[in-house]
């Protein structure tokens, strides 16, 4: 089982909650799920499920991401 430092994901400057940190682990996780073109390869090893891998991405800093700006009608 992996054990990783959730509160060390959620004091990153672009995510400070549990609730963002979640939302951008499930969107990478159905990244490496559906392992289109041009989706960047898992970035740390010794994961096997994507939810973690993908969390532990985001812990260790190896990924980077950017809010879609909301638009006004």
């Amino acid at each position: 089982m992996a054990f990783l430092n959730i509160e060390k994901g959620v004091n990153r400057e672009d995510v400070k909650s549990r609730f963002k940190l979640s939302l951008v682990a499930s969107q990478r996780a159905r990244e490496l799920y559906e392992n289109k073109e041009g989706t960047v390869p898992p970035q740390v090893e010794g994961y096997y499920k994507n939810v973690t891998i993908a969390l532990a991405e985001i812990i260790e800093n190896k990924i980077t991401f950017e809010e879609e700006q909301e638009q006004d009608e």
